[in-house]
């Protein structure tokens, strides 16, 4: 199956920010769309859920016994109460559901004051590749409110060692402390070469360096946004509520794909 990196024949897709809400469950619509089959060698599909808050844990868990077969779930899924970061240790998490967040103070948040941050567990992507004696990730999907270089951050060795083959990260307004004050204190956007790490051209440029080809991704067609094809347009975040982007009405939340450009996908594009 060309949709796999190697000769293992399991289809290994790791959702870090895995929480269920407004009817939408990655992990759900991947088991349906490529199926769940347990044969000699083990499952066909692997998907890993990754969501730390008890809350949001305890109403994923509960939507996939609801959505999947227990076979299925039981064959093919794993969900893990704990966060992903550049690290294995603790960390805390200020807010609550879906806008809670690991940077919350790093971005100098207000919005949530009141909530009682939560002590959790954390590991890092390239501790769990060892520790479950993984061979490849197909699909890394990142969503955690701000956090996700961090991620990318202690995914770095497998990154770089091409066992990934997309990477889809969520880009906003709470990549970092610029954004976050331009997108919702209306301060005045900095210039592309001001704004602090991470930024959307600076993390297209990481993963570039390291076979990674990135795109905007969302519409029915991906947009490159890697070498040659970057403008600073791009840098959607750095002034959102600029009239080029009047039809985002000043939010800033876009996907982007990385893709292995050495990979089967990656020659397609």
């Amino acid at each position: 199956d060309d949709r796999r990196l190697s000769s293992s024949g399991r289809w290994v897709f790791m959702d870090i920010g895995a929480a269920f809400f407004d009817g939408d469950c990655l992990v759900v619509d991947m088991i349906r769309h490529f199926g769940c089959a347990a044969g000699d060698h083990g499952a066909s599909v692997l998907v890993m859920a990754f969501e730390p808050l008890k809350e949001n844990f305890e109403a994923l868990v509960s939507h996939l016994t609801e959505s999947l077969d227990s076979a299925s779930l039981a064959a093919c899924v794993q969900v893990h109460r704990v966060a992903v970061g550049n690290r294995t240790g603790q960390t805390s998490i200020f807010g609550r559901g879906r806008l809670a967040s690991a940077v919350y103070h790093d971005l100098r948040r207000n919005d949530m004051d009141d909530a009682i941050p939560t002590e959790v567990a954390m590991v890092s992507v390239d501790d769990v590749f060892i520790e479950e004696d993984l061979e490849h990730i197909d699909i890394l999907k990142i969503d955690t409110e701000g956090n996700d270089w961090n991620v990318i951050d202690g995914a770095r060795d497998v990154i770089e060692g091409g066992l990934v083959g997309s990477v889809i990260v969520e880009y906003g307004g709470f990549w970092s402390r610029h954004t976050w004050e331009v997108s919702n204190l209306a301060s005045v956007p900095r210039q592309q070469e001001e704004l602090m790490w991470p930024n959307l051209k600076g993390v297209v440029q990481w993963f570039w360096e390291r076979g990674y080809e990135g795109y905007f991704m969302g519409t029915r067609q991906l947009i490159p946004i890697y070498g040659q094809f970057w403008h600073d347009w791009y840098e959607v975040c750095r002034a959102p509520h600029h009239v080029m982007y009047r039809g985002i009405f000043g939010w800033c939340w876009f996907d982007v794909v990385f893709v292995r450009a050495s990979s089967d996908l990656g020659r397609r594009l």
